[in-house]
């Protein structure tokens, strides 16, 4: 049995060493590249008016993003850490809109459509009529979300994004929490 196992260890670090040598010589090295990206989304927002009965209502809107990031091609996929920001406007009864600061990251698959997931996170403030009353919020931001871009020459791309959003506000009465969803296409330049 210690023979067997011996022998085992023995074969298994020659073919360990080769198959990392294999690996290293065959992997491409990692390219870096500035990326910019602009979006126009369509929003529908999400507002639960009644929270005994968890009744939500759903009002539309317009918004736009812009993103800057270094992208960083690793073989089997890529990953882009960005800023950006994001305004939109909401044509519910109320006159809602929405501006957002944040930072996060893209993880894509670099093929010729490449779909990709993101996550953001950052600051927002959220201002709006209710009942005649101005409304002003601020509060933590998050963004999440799955896309997919056309890669074209000369490093364009054009896709379609789906997104989760969402803004969070301490008030005098308790956590207030702003939902929407955003569809939408967006162009990109990596250059």
């Amino acid at each position: 049995m210690d023979r067997w196992n011996h022998t085992a260890a023995t074969t298994a670090r020659p073919l360990a060493l080769a198959l990392g040598l294999v690996l290293m010589l065959c992997t491409p090295v990692a390219q870096a590249q500035m990326a910019l990206r602009a979006q126009v989304d369509g929003s529908l927002f999400l507002e639960q008016y009644n929270r005994a009965e968890t009744v939500w209502e759903a009002d539309g809107g317009v918004g736009v993003t812009g993103l800057v990031g270094y992208r960083f091609d690793l073989g089997a996929v890529a990953l882009t850490p960005e800023v950006g920001f994001n305004y939109c406007w909401f044509s519910d009864p109320y006159e809602r809109d929405t501006i957002r600061v944040f930072g996060g990251g893209r993880l894509s698959l670099p093929w010729r459509v490449e779909p990709s997931v993101y996550l953001h996170a950052g600051w927002g403030t959220a201002n709006g009529v209710d009942y005649d009353a101005v409304l002003h919020r601020d509060g933590l931001t998050v963004a999440s979300g799955l896309g997919a871009d056309l890669r074209l020459r000369g490093g364009w791309s054009v896709g379609l994004q789906l997104g989760y959003n969402a803004l969070v506000a301490e008030t005098g009465s308790g956590t207030e929490v702003a939902h929407w969803l955003s569809f939408g296409a967006n162009t990109s330049l990596v250059f």
